[in-house]
């Protein structure tokens, strides 16, 4: 089995798993062997010494085991000392004795040892091995000896002790087989068991045979045997090492007390047993004597070893230093110089050891350097420091520091100087130069409030001055700071890493330079900043530590906002998108970051101290010709400076990118000029985005042609340039008619096709100087440049021609359209853009109203031609009024023919203010509207009006159910519906008191349309009016597809209604089904009392008209809706 040894926890560590059992057998195999040894020595019949090993090894085995092994030692010393008594005749029932004598003084023992935390006795400490001794040969052995004779006594009251069992012998033998066996076990550990084996084995042996023979004829034939016994062993510890003299003391020892067993020595006065305990005492003595000079000598070996170590160890840091080393006699002869002072004064070291060093000093420094060194001579100083000149060989004259120390010896005569000398020839002539500035610096120490500290390594104590003291919050006058005070001063994140860095410095491996943070009497932190650098003796070693602190807690504020600031600007910088490009003064490239290196294709790493135009390559976008460079314009120019718009790069890889680029130079504090800073972005896709959204701006989506939007623009343009007189421009606008049959037979898909081949026949067949634009629709505007009328009417007849014979075959059908063209001419008579085109739509409603297909001139005197002209300017007037607010807001009531009627109705009539704010009539405006479809923006406006602006106001009037009419155009605009039925959700006006009015005209035309729209208002709870009833061939057909709430007999059934039966019939008629299907019914154009009094026989449930009250401003009408029902009330309420 293998074992390790462990000089502190483990004699024995077993390097396989039964750890446990493997210390078992070796404490039991150890112990028993000595005790076996010892009871052989003391059961001798001649034998007259006790000499008891066992409890030295056992002790140190406890003591150098590891604690989880203990018990299994115990149990083997417990076993091997009661297997060793047994083996001597004692009764098994008595084994228990001596195990429980031995045991206790073995614990006691190996607790010394633990308490006095010696792991092994070297020579280099006899002090503490002899306090371990003293009390181990005295403590121990009284407490087993006492227990010994008390357990015996106790346990054994009829039991004779034997003569060598006695109190004073057991005491005596255990002492000292303490004094042998423990020092060994003790100072025993791998590296001396190796000496022992491998250092002069056959030196060991012949030394051992040597003491042998010898203590074996000191002790049979010499007189006074002790002294020539002590011989060898004093020989011993004089030339063998520690261990092995020890080793031999014992076994010497033990071969004389053997001997003296067998052949007693001449011990004069052996008549009682406690007198002739003390035989052992000689041996005792000779143990001690032993072990003292054996320890004495390895001290001085050792020592003597130190003195040769350090002797060697100067030598060699004399030789291999940097600077001048010399070793001078009292009377100031070198005796050893190294190289370095060789090589500064340019001499040999056999030539220097010929010279006194005052011989090479400077006559003015002599007197100084002599004077010291006589005070270093006669102990006044303990080294001498001090700055002169030296004369080199060549005679010149060099400033050297030398260190002087003086070695002596032990009675304290001088031996010789030991001198350093440091060149600082150079220092010392600079410092003149340098007077002035150390005097600013000691300025800037006074102004930055810098204190100065000093610190000797093993001291808890600094060493401060005023400043420093202000500094941590001091008096004035103390001239030291705890290094308690200190550490409750810093903060505690900065403490260890401080305390560390103090360490390492006083340990010279390193400087001190840090930053820490301290409390402030406000409760803040300061920040302070400590310098320090090692002092040394003029020996080497270090002496102390000093150093400089001061506050920076502002500078450290500063540091870490520029810290902040250029990260930021770091971290800016390296994800922006903006390319950012730094040069020096010379246009060569010194930063770019990421964006940039994207952009040019060039990493910074290629690009750095490159000009700029081989990596920043800019074009005109048109011509590709190089364009000065912004950086260097920028530093010609010393501005900020922009490339235009139309440049582009080329970057490395040959790709062309839009840049837009702006250059700012960089200047120094005094205006000089450092370079330029360069922020360019690719702006290719946003160009192309502004291209295309020109083109888009300009041009129609689906056929490519220029917009109404450009078309106005470039007639604009025109009429600004019209200056000749005789210059003659046309206006055409284009019509095609029965498109709209395309449209509703095959789709707007077929629609859209065929308006962009009729896009492309056009634009082939007109001039390259002419303008063709799509107003919207399926209108186009043509404007002819520098033509005459006849010329313009030509091609246009042409373009007509052409359009008819046009086929767009589409799901197998063939569909054809034609065109009707308006023109007008284009001179500085007329020059406004909106008559203009004005004329030129009149112009093509002449050509749609004479039959189509043709071309028809603006011809102003013309009747139907002047009242188009009039319902443009009308529908622009429209317009006009919906963006400046000119609509207002009628309404005309309907009044219930009966009482039990519950509910009040109005009807919401529009009214559009002109220019002037006179009141225009309906009839005026409203058939331009329909015409260029701006009822569904004049609905939306009265939609939003009644709905979300009065709404409140209509909600506060209870059971008023509000009409609202719906123009064709609304039902036809695929967006109305969606805003319609938004505007009821957001209403305070209840879905139930609203009515939608349509007529049958919008129902017939727009069937799909209406369908669906309706049947989501009902959904919603509204109301729906069928208005102008009877008025159409179907009238009564629609009401089986249109449930409605509400039927408004036409007025042209009510006006002669007193005087016509038939008119009466049908009123009679349309009555009786609405009343069938729960719809109620209502009159309009009731005019007067007749028509009113009729309408009420018939039975219909509301009457309206003129007979029953004007139109009238919305709160105008509410007002008169007010009154009625106080009149009524009031009517109800008087007596009859």
């Amino acid at each position: 089995m293998k074992y390790v040894f462990c000089p502190r926890h483990a004699l024995f560590a077993p390097a396989s798993r039964y750890g446990g059992l493997s210390a078992l057998v070796f404490s039991f195999v150890l112990v028993l062997a000595t005790t076996l040894l010892s009871l052989s020595l003391i059961w001798l019949p001649e034998g007259a010494t006790s000499i008891w090993l066992a409890d030295g090894l056992a002790a140190a085995l406890l003591f150098r085991t590891h604690p989880a092994r203990r018990p299994w030692i115990w149990v083997g010393i417990a076993l091997a000392i009661a297997a060793s008594h047994l083996s001597y005749t004692m009764p098994l029932s008595m084994t228990a004795l001596p195990v429980m004598a031995h045991l206790p003084a073995i614990l006691l023992l190996s607790q010394l040892l633990e308490r006095l935390q010696l792991d092994s006795l070297t020579p280099d400490e006899p002090e503490r091995i002899f306090t371990v001794l003293g009390l181990a040969v005295v403590l121990p052995p009284v407490l087993s000896s006492t227990l010994g004779q008390v357990l015996a006594t106790t346990l054994y009251p009829g039991l004779q002790l034997p003569e060598k069992a006695t109190w004073i012998r057991w005491l005596m033998g255990d002492s000292y087989g303490l004094m042998i066996s423990l020092p060994l076990a003790l100072s025993c550990n791998t590296q001396c068991l190796r000496q022992l084996r491998e250092d002069r084995p056959l030196a060991n042996l012949l030394i051992l045979g040597i003491s042998t023979a010898a203590t074996y004829n000191a002790a049979m034939y010499f007189p006074y045997p002790y002294i020539f016994i002590l011989v060898p062993i004093l020989a011993a510890a004089l030339f063998l090492p520690y261990f092995t003299s020890l080793l031999l003391n014992g076994y010497t020892v033990l071969l004389a007390t053997f001997i003296h067993d067998f052949k007693p020595l001449p011990i004069a006065g052996l008549q009682t047993d406690s007198i002739a305990a003390l035989h052992s005492l000689p041996f005792f003595i000779l143990v001690i004597a032993s072990f003292v000079f054996a320890s004495y000598i390895n001290r001085l070996h050792h020592d003597r070893r130190i003195i040769r170590e350090n002797e060697q160890r100067f030598r060699g840091a004399m030789n291999s230093s940097a600077f001048g080393m010399a070793l001078v006699s009292p009377d100031g002869y070198y005796i050893e110089v190294n190289q370095a002072l060789c090589r500064m004064l340019g001499y040999s070291a056999q030539e220097l050891r010929r010279i006194r060093y005052q011989d090479l000093t400077v006559a003015q420094d002599l007197p100084n350097n002599v004077l010291l060194d006589t005070r270093l001579l006669q102990g006044q100083l303990s080294e001498v420091h001090l700055d002169k000149r030296y004369i080199r060989r060549d005679g010149t004259a060099f400033w050297c520091h030398v260190a002087t120390s003086i070695v002596r010896d032990e009675k304290g005569e001088p031996m010789y100087f030991v001198a350093q000398i440091h060149d600082i020839d150079r220092e010392k002539r600079l410092q003149l130069a340098n007077q002035h500035l150390h005097e600013r610096m000691q300025l800037a120490l006074q102004a930055g409030s810098m204190g100065v500290w000093e610190w000797r390594p093993g001291s808890d104590e600094l060493i401060i001055d005023a400043r420093m003291a202000a500094l941590y919050r001091l008096p004035a006058e103390q001239t030291t700071l705890s290094r308690e005070y200190w550490e409750e001063l810093v903060h505690p994140d900065d403490r260890a890493k401080l305390t560390r860095l103090a360490y390492l410095a006083a340990s010279g491996n390193t400087t001190l330079d840090t930053l820490f943070r301290i409390k402030a009497c406000d409760g803040g932190l300061r920040y302070i900043r400590t310098l320090a650098m090692v002092l040394r003796n003029g020996e080497g070693q270090i002496e102390r530590l000093v150093g400089l602190d001061w506050d920076v807690t502002e500078s450290q504020k500063m540091t870490d906002a520029l810290f902040e600031e250029k990260e930021r600007l770091h971290i800016t910088l390296q994800s922006i998108g903006d390319a950012v490009l730094c040069t020096d003064n010379q246009c060569r490239i010194t930063f770019m970051n990421p964006a940039a290196e994207r952009l040019t294709g060039w990493p910074l790493a290629e690009a750095a101290q490159k000009d700029i135009e081989e990596v920043l390559v800019i074009r005109d976008a048109d011509t590709l010709k190089a364009m000065p460079n912004p950086a260097r314009r920028c530093l010609e120019e010393g501005h900020e400076s922009c490339l235009n718009d139309n440049s582009v790069l080329i970057n490395r890889h040959g790709e062309q990118l839009d840049i837009h680029d702006s250059a700012a130079p960089v200047r120094t504090r005094d205006g000089q000029l450092l370079g330029t800073v360069l922020v360019f972005q690719n702006v290719t896709q946003a160009r192309e985005m502004q291209r295309t959204l020109r083109h888009q701006a300009s041009h129609d989506a689906l056929t490519g042609l220029f917009n109404r939007s450009k078309f106005e623009h470039e007639l604009t343009t025109l009429l600004q340039d019209l200056n000749d007189e005789d210059a003659e421009h046309v206006l055409a606008f284009i019509d095609l008619d029965r498109f709209k049959i395309v449209n509703d037979s095959a789709g707007h898909a077929a629609g859209d096709a065929f308006l962009k081949q009729i896009a492309g026949l056009l634009g082939q067949r007109i001039r390259g100087s002419d303008i063709l634009a799509r107003l919207g629709g399926d209108e186009f505007g043509l404007l002819f440049y520098n033509c005459s009328l006849d010329k313009a009417r030509l091609i246009c007849e042409q373009l007509i021609q052409a359009i008819e014979s046009l086929r767009l075959v589409w799901d197998e059908r063939a569909y054809d359209v034609s065109a009707s063209i308006g023109i007008t001419s284009i001179s500085q008579g007329n020059s406004n853009i909106t008559e203009l085109m004005s004329r030129a739509d009149v112009a093509c409603f002449s050509a749609k109203h004479a039959g189509r297909g043709r071309v028809a001139l603006y011809q102003p005197h013309n009747g139907d031609v002047a009242r188009h002209h009039s319902e443009i300017l009308l529908a622009s007037g429209v317009r006009e009024a919906l963006e400046n607010d000119r609509c207002v807001l009628y309404a005309q009531p309907i009044v219930a023919t009966s009482a039990l009627t519950p509910h009040a109705h109005i009807e919401i009539l529009l009214r559009m203010l002109d220019e002037s704010g006179e009141l225009l009539s309906p009839m005026t405006f409203i058939p331009a509207a329909e015409r260029y479809g701006l009822m569904s923006q004049l609905d939306r406006w009265v939609v939003r009006q009644v709905l979300q602006v009065k709404g409140t106001m209509l909600a506060a009037y209870p059971g008023l159910i509000v009409g609202m009419n719906l123009s064709a155009n609304s039902l036809d605009d695929p967006r109305f519906a969606d805003f319609l039925l938004q505007c009821i959700e957001q209403s305070p006006l209840p879905p139930q008191h609203i009515c939608f009015e349509v007529t049958e005209t919008a129902i017939i035309n727009h069937l799909a349309q209406a369908t669906q729209l309706i049947s989501r208002l009902r959904e919603r709870g509204c109301l729906i009016a069928l208005d102008d009833f009877g008025s159409g061939l179907s009238s009564f057909a629609y009401l089986k597809q249109f449930p409605v709430d509400v039927i408004k007999i036409d007025g042209a059934f009510i006006k002669q209604l007193p005087d016509n039966p038939t008119d009466r019939a049908i009123v009679e008629c349309i009555h009786g089904l609405a009343t069938r299907i729960d719809a109620i019914t209502v009159a309009e154009y009731v005019e007067n009392d007749a028509i009113r009094s009729t309408v009420q026989d018939i039975g219909v449930h509301y009457v309206q008209g003129y007979g029953i009250a004007s139109p009238a401003p919305l709160e105008g009408c509410l007002a008169w809706l007010e009154a009625q029902a106080v009149q009524t009330l009031l009517a109800t309420e008087s007596p009859d």
